[in-house]
């Protein structure tokens, strides 16, 4: 699905903001931009990866980035499968 935020614009809904777990580097930001919204919470569990969130995040206000791993349990260890995309589908669940 290209474009996720159609599907509030069809409920006739106006979001102000967004909170992404999973955030990677900000690949929906511009999307996110183009929506108005005015504030963005990003998760990213990947430090290679919420390093360069951070750095892309520094010069917009009210968009802020959180260095985690949201599972459904704290305080318990969790496994966090790295994928070899760059990071890009690590996730939680095993792989396959």
């Amino acid at each position: 699905m290209a474009d996720p935020l159609h599907l509030l614009r069809d409920l006739d809904r106006v979001p102000r903001g967004v909170i992404h777990v999973g955030a990677n580097v900000r690949q929906e930001f511009p999307a996110y931009q183009a929506a108005g919204f005015a504030w963005g919470v990003y998760i990213e569990a990947l430090p290679s990866a919420y390093e360069r969130l951070r750095l892309t995040l520094e010069d917009a206000p009210n968009h802020l980035p959180i260095a985690a791993l949201c599972a459904d349990v704290d305080g318990e260890e969790t496994i966090f499968h790295v994928a070899s995309n760059d990071g890009n589908s690590s996730s939680m669940l095993e792989f396959g």
